[in-house]
């Protein structure tokens, strides 16, 4: 089954989509603390950047974090997968690990059963694959 590739989205764009995702405040103030470019070490000891990262706020949640990120094509994602040591180093920091894409860039049978998918649609972004399960270091995603 093929599933047909969205408009052309940059890696700022699908940022901006996750940055208004992680946005929403109400009556018990901001659910999240997001931040984007989190290094994953101070200074020169830092090896790999995650696109973002959002830290749960509310107590009834968990206090969860968060990491994402993007790929905005194909061949960026099968550099990922090429590359499954990328993504060890993030599952001993974060709970969860989501890669957030344009739809049809990421296959969900290519997802490991650790890893969401965050997909751009219409209306913003859209759960195709959740990340329920905890991150581990078997996540082979970066």
């Amino acid at each position: 089954m093929s599933v047909e590739l969205e408009e052309k989205h940059t890696e700022a764009s699908v940022l901006a989509l996750l940055r208004k995702r992680h946005a929403a405040k109400n009556g018990n103030g901001p659910e999240w603390a997001y931040v984007e470019k989190v290094r994953d070490a101070p200074g020169f000891d830092a090896m790999r950047t995650a696109a973002a990262m959002a830290l749960g706020l509310w107590k009834s949640r968990g206090h969860e974090l968060h990491g994402f990120e993007v790929k905005v094509n194909r061949s960026d994602w099968r550099s990922e997968l090429a590359d499954p040591a990328k993504a060890e180093g993030w599952c001993e920091i974060v709970d969860r690990w989501w890669i957030v894409a344009p739809r049809g860039v990421v296959p969900r049978d290519e997802l490991p059963a650790t890893g969401g998918l965050l997909e751009t649609g219409a209306r913003g972004l859209t759960v195709n694959a959740n990340s329920s399960s905890p991150c581990s270091v078997q996540l082979v995603l970066g």
